[in-house]
C-alpha cells in the first residue's frame, strides 16, 4: 500500500498523522530531484510486475500444498543452497536469506472457461544479511531458464539474460529480487554466465 508521495521518496520527516500540517512536512513537492525520479521510475516498473502476474495478487490464503494434477507446490521456501526449506531451518538464527517460489498454476480458482489459464512460476529472493549471499537457483522439473524482473539493490540490473537453474546468484546485501521461470520452449539457456550476467557459477557475488 503506498501513500501519496511514498513512489519518489516523500517521508513527512517520520510523521505518521501529518493531515493537520499546513506546511513543507505535509504538502506534494512536483518537482522530483534525480533520486526521486529514479525511485519513481522503479516504483512503475514495480507496479507493472504486479499487473502482469496475476500470481502477485492471488486474494487467497496459500497452502505450501501441491496443486491437484501438479507435481507442484502453490508456495514453497528454499534456503541459499537451493533445497526447500525445513521446519528446522525456521529455527536457526543464522537464517536471514529464503527464497519464495509461487506457482504460475496457482494464481487462484478459477472458472471451468479459463480452467487452462496460468501464470508464470516467480522466485522472490529475500537477503536481510549484512553480507552478499550467493543463492542456488531451483532446479524445476522442466527444463527452463530464470529471468531477473526486479533487482532492488540496483533496478538497472534487471535483465533479460538468461540464467540456468542450479546456477549460483549473488543477492547483495540487504536485498531483493524478483525472477520468472521460462520453460525451454520460450527460452533457451546459453552456455556459461556470459558478460553482464548476474550468475556466479562459483558462489561469488557480482561485482
Amino acid at each position: 500500500m503506498l501513500c501519496a508521495g511514498d513512489e519518489s521518496g516523500r517521508t513527512q520527516q517520520g510523521h505518521a498523522n501529518a493531515y493537520d500540517q499546513d506546511n513543507a512536512r505535509s504538502w506534494l513537492e512536483w518537482e522530483v530531484t534525480p533520486d526521486q525520479q529514479a525511485l519513481l521510475d522503479f516504483t512503475r516498473a514495480v507496479v507493472a510486475v504486479v499487473q502482469h502476474h496475476p500470481v502477485l495478487r492471488r486474494r487467497h490464503f496459500w497452502h505450501g500444498q501441491r496443486l491437484p494434477g501438479s507435481v507442484h507446490k502453490d508456495l514453497a521456501w528454499f534456503r541459499p543452497d537451493g533445497l526447500e526449506m525445513l521446519a528446522e531451518d525456521w529455527q536457526a538464527p543464522e537464517s536471514r536469506c529464503v527464497g519464495l517460489l509461487l506457482a504460475g498454476e496457482a494464481i487462484e480458482p478459477r472458472p471451468a472457461h479459463s480452467a487452462g489459464r496460468h501464470d508464470e512460476t516467480v522466485l522472490l529472493l529475500l537477503n536481510a544479511q549484512l553480507q552478499a549471499v550467493s543463492f542456488v537457483l531451483p532446479a524445476l522439473q522442466e527444463p527452463g531458464s530464470w529471468e531477473v524482473l526486479v533487482w532492488t539493490d540496483d533496478p538497472a540490473l534487471a535483465t533479460s539474460y538468461p540464467l540456468a537453474d542450479s546456477q549460483g546468484l549473488g543477492l547483495p546485501a540487504q536485498a531483493l529480487a524478483l525472477l520468472r521461470y521460462q520453460p525451454s520452449m520460450s527460452a533457451a539457456v546459453t552456455s556459461g554466465t556470459g558478460e553482464g550476467a548476474l550468475a556466479d557459477g562459483e558462489g561469488g557475488t557480482r561485482s
